[in-house]
């Protein structure tokens, strides 16, 4: 009954939203010719000047492009290589060649007075082979020395208040160079607490618990980057990065048994001290009427991590003590090649190959003690091994005009890898796999632009998930897996992008997934691990628009609503049962409501959220973590405080909490439950304070 409502209220959401699109769209056929006064459609895609985003005072480049009306930037993804476009940003018409240092993040060290103007182009107008559907070209031009700060605070009951959180950058040129520095760390001071019940089979209660837990992290972080134009028309880039996390997550829990038996203290102290240095570059030069970009890629990052869990009596008398620790190394390089012509004709072509190594190298120990005694260490069966990654790929690449009003762009490619473990587990593999994509881009309407995308796609694994490894939070070991092998999907997208005129905008992407040799739990014995999959299918919608209010009697304010649904099935490996991918979005909500008080540097507004996700399932156990109401804020903000903007927001106004129940079965999920946990933990409301300026 349960699944019924909810393929009801899944098809209910789609048809009114559907409905709902295309009496904007027909509606906005009679009005897509009044477009805002600072903004204006032309033959390279929708134009924002910089002088349309004066009104939200921005302090980036990322700050303008998250005001640009029914447009949502998406982040480099954990694709395989740079094969792919799989952001929608460019910067001056060109992708960024790092990974981890995206487009995006280079925009938010880039002043808001280095952009002239953000264009919303379509994907597969622009050669680049795996864009398709918006895509926002930010044309910036570093002339003039510049920078940007931010500092930012926050304050909240029973949690340390975060402190030194800053960014600052800076950028300039110098003769045929440009550069750009940046410093930042962004710490994190989160927590919660409240009590958690310990329920039997028969929902009796075994025990109670007064947690409280505290998630603290510090980022201090580093960026430089280089640019060479010479009147020739080359061009160079060259970036360098360095990123540093430490988390440190402690968890403290008062346990009182209802049986009578002695009450105990439970702490749990996680500690994370990761670093990642991130070298790319790239050069682009003309041959005859082509053109050729080299681009190399190398990051590697050292992530040594412990976990320990401590039992005592409440006169402090140890009872137990366990400890993961796991050091791992890890990197990839990366060599690309791009020979490319016709770019300024109506048909335009690419040639590509590129080259990858990918590896991690981890060693992974538990020891245990009990009252007090020396700590001895236990070994874990394929806890200490190393992973190779081995991957070579072709691709050629063709884009045309259909018409006056259409076009296409066709890439086709293929690519040969091989994985190899060390170890007594360990195993050499080789794959050959095809890969290409298709997309149709047609301009119903001067306002409307129909766009759809037909992909064959190869996944990334996540190479710890060849080690085995254990959690000790939750009492749960995970065994490694290397007979995996990377997941491939078929991937149909539609999208229809709508201008509103006076009134806005909005975009309706409709996707559909079927995927092969998908990852998700799976016994191996009697334990299990992650593992592949015959096949699960994922379908949904994302909506995503601003409406400007001025003509309901409120100027200067706009109402964005970006809504993420879908649904996801495969064949549970367990019971057979259909069911949704392991953790899988189900909705994602963001709706705000700002309002820049015209005549004045006063804005306030109020944001609302909620993100819902698919259970945890394990051999042996079904977890859900949820939000009760979701999150809501308001925040005010004066935009010239002797020349800085001030903001001021309360987080969490609802006073929400997180939940969380999880159920352990005696030996697998389809048998007899042997306890459950149900938890309600408050954390308050946030005070937030940030400044932000330029020099």
């Amino acid at each position: 009954m349960a699944v019924l409502v909810r393929d009801h209220f899944f098809i209910a959401c789609s048809v009114r939203l559907l409905l709902l699109t295309g009496l904007l769209v027909l509606r906005a056929t009679a009005i897509a010719d009044t477009l805002p006064a600072d903004s204006a459609p032309s033959t390279l895609g929708q134009v924002y000047p910089a002088s349309y985003f004066d009104r939200f005072a921005p302090r980036t480049a990322r700050d303008m492009l998250n005001q640009v009306p029914g447009f949502l930037p998406r982040e480099i993804e954990d694709s395989r290589g740079l094969g792919q476009a799989s952001s929608n940003v460019l910067i001056n018409g060109a992708r960024s060649s790092g990974k981890q240092d995206s487009a995006l993040a280079e925009l938010s060290r880039l002043p808001a007075s280095a952009v002239t103007q953000i264009i919303i182009r379509d994907g597969a107008s622009l050669g680049i082979p795996g864009l398709s559907g918006d895509v926002a070209d930010v044309q910036v031009s570093e002339t003039v020395a510049s920078g940007t700060w931010l500092w930012r605070t926050h304050h909240r009951d029973r949690i340390d208040s975060v402190w030194p959180r800053f960014e600052a950058s800076m950028t300039g040129s110098v003769r045929d160079w440009t550069w750009r520095v940046n410093a930042q760390n962004k710490q994190d001071r989160l927590g919660h607490w409240g009590d958690e019940n310990v329920y039997g089979p028969d929902d009796e209660l075994l025990e109670t618990r007064d947690e409280f837990v505290t998630y603290n992290t510090d980022r201090p972080a580093g960026a430089l980057a280089l640019s060479w134009a010479p009147d020739s028309g080359d061009i160079a880039n060259i970036s360098l990065s360095y990123r540093q996390t430490r988390t440190d997550n402690d968890e403290s829990s008062y346990r009182l048994p209802e049986d009578g038996r002695t009450p105990s203290l439970r702490y749990f102290d996680f500690v994370d001290n990761k670093w990642v240095a991130e070298l790319s570059g790239d050069y682009l030069f003309a041959l005859d009427d082509a053109t050729v970009k080299l681009i190399a890629y190398q990051r590697f990052e050292r992530a040594p991590r412990t976990a320990t869990t401590t039992v005592f009596d409440v006169d402090q008398t140890e009872r137990s003590r366990q400890v993961f620790k796991r050091r791992s190394n890890a990197g990839e390089s990366i060599l690309r090649g791009e020979y490319a012509w016709g770019v300024e004709r109506a048909q335009t072509w690419q040639l590509a190959a590129e080259g990858v190594f990918n590896f991690i190298d981890a060693n992974s120990t538990v020891l245990s003690s009990q009252n007090g005694d020396p700590l001895i260490s236990n070994e874990i069966a394929n806890g200490s091994s190393r992973v190779e990654e081995r991957r070579y790929q072709a691709s050629i690449s063709h884009g045309r005009a259909l018409g006056p009003r259409s076009r296409v762009q066709l890439t086709m490619g293929m690519e040969r890898s091989s994985l190899q473990q060390s170890g007594n587990s360990g195993l050499q593999r080789e794959f050959t796999r095809p890969k290409g994509q298709l997309s149709l881009s047609h301009q119903l309407h001067p306002a409307t632009l129909l766009s759809a995308r037909l992909a064959r796609e190869v996944g990334q694994l996540n190479f710890f998930d060849f080690i085995s490894s254990v959690d000790l939070d939750t009492n749960n070991a995970a065994a490694g897996n290397p007979q995996l092998v990377p997941p491939q999907t078929w991937l149909l997208e539609l999208q229809l992008e709508q201008q509103l005129g006076v009134n806005g905008n909005l975009s309706l992407r409709l996707k559909y997934e079927d995927i092969e040799d998908i990852v998700d739990q799976i016994p191996i014995g009697n334990s299990e691990a992650a593992g592949n999959l015959d096949s699960a299918k994922r379908y949904g919608m994302q909506w995503v628009s601003t409406f400007y209010l001025d003509a309901a009697g409120l100027p200067g304010a706009q109402l964005r609503l970006d809504y993420l649904l879908q649904r996801s099935e495969l064949s549970d490996p367990l019971t057979g049962e259909k069911r949704r991918i392991n953790e899988d979005v189900i909705s994602n909500l963001f709706a705000e409501l700002r309002h820049d008080i015209p005549g004045s540097d006063w804005a306030w507004g109020v944001n609302y959220s909620r993100f819902r996700e698919a259970d945890v399932l394990r051999l042996d156990e079904r977890s859900h973590s949820a939000s009760d109401m979701g999150e809501a804020k308001i925040f005010a903000e004066h935009k010239n405080v002797y020349g800085m903007k001030l903001n001021l927001t309360i987080r969490n106004i609802f006073d929400t909490y997180d939940q969380f129940e999880r159920s352990v079965f005696v030996e697998r999920r389809d048998g007899p439950l042997d306890f459950r946990e149900n938890r309600h933990r408050k954390f308050g409301p946030v005070y937030e304070i940030q400044l932000e300026g330029s020099f």
